[in-house]
């Protein structure tokens, strides 16, 4: 069985998954890479995500993208990171908090910044700062592969277990119907006083299960 979680990044969908049986099948992290909004030559990753909404749909306004230095973390343009979780936020909380974006997307990423001069950074930034890039679009590509063919692979094992499961208990209950059969021939002469204490159970197992006596085929 498969478990989703979705979410979506500058137009890719990414899909976490997790494959049941054998053990977590995690999918590979998502790398990205950071830009700035329009006119900025810096930005800065954010310790909550309303802020790193509310900045970058107003950047410029000092009533709503205050940047105390003690929570925010700057960066330049093209920095890669890999995305550690995600924030969606209703339509209702966008507008009432930060506004909504002009494309209507309310989701805020939580990363860490992997090379260069700002490795090692972490915070929250808007989706449409992110771009998923090509290495990590290939890879996901190939993993989600994997993952089908797992999952095909478990539902065959699956459905081979099940199946040699009803073949067990399907011929268990001809072993039990024939030994029926013959407890009938020998018992259907005689007396019930003359059953031994053996044949008398056997006698009202098989009358409990209906093959006493045994069905017509």
């Amino acid at each position: 069985m498969l478990h989703w979680g979705a979410f979506f990044l500058s137009g890719v969908f990414l899909a976490a998954v997790s494959v049941s049986g054998e053990g977590p099948f995690p999918p590979p992290q998502i790398q990205v890479r950071l830009s700035t909004p329009p006119g900025f030559s810096k930005w800065f990753l954010f310790d909550s995500t309303r802020a790193a909404l509310g900045c970058y749909v107003h950047p410029r306004d000092n009533n709503v993208c205050w940047l105390p230095t003690d929570e925010t973390a700057e960066y330049s343009p093209g920095a890669v990171a890999v995305v550690l979780s995600t924030v969606y936020h209703s339509r209702k909380e966008c507008l009432d908090t930060v506004s909504e974006p002009d494309n209507g997307d309310c989701y805020a990423y939580e990363v860490r910044i992997t090379s260069g001069p700002d490795k090692g950074k972490h915070g929250f930034v808007a989706t449409d700062l992110l771009e998923v890039t090509k290495e990590s679009q290939a890879l996901r590509v190939s993993w989600e592969a994997a993952a089908a063919r797992r999952a095909r692979e478990e539902h065959a094992r699956r459905e081979l277990e099940q199946a040699a499961a009803r073949a067990e208990r399907n011929a268990e209950r001809e072993r039990a119907r024939k030994a029926c059969a013959t407890v009938y021939s020998k018992t259907i002469d005689r007396k019930i006083s003359d059953l031994t204490v053996r044949e008398t159970t056997q006698v009202n197992a098989c009358q409990s299960r209906g093959w006493y006596p045994p069905p017509n085929k």
